[in-house]
């Protein structure tokens, strides 16, 4: 009789544990999939934002250049 209650037991263990499986494949790793994609997109966009930003400064800076030879021959 003690077996049979430790197998019941230890059935009823196994059931939870693959609820509990089922229960995190269902719920949880979709959650962790959607919190790594929005991470993953807020870093390429920041990512982006830094390369235009950096496009943008050595625009500028070749437009002065060429401003500045611009006014360089104006008064030669």
């Amino acid at each position: 009789m003690p077996l049979a209650i430790a197998l019941i037991f230890c059935v009823v263990l196994f059931a939870v544990f693959l609820v509990g499986i089922a229960w995190a494949s269902a719920v949880l790793v979709p959650f962790y999939a959607y919190v790594g994609l929005a991470i993953y997109l807020v870093w390429k966009s920041a990512r982006r934002q830094a390369d235009v930003e950096a496009a943008v400064a050595r625009d500028a800076e070749r437009q002065r250049s060429f401003n500045d030879r611009e006014i360089l021959e104006c008064v030669d």
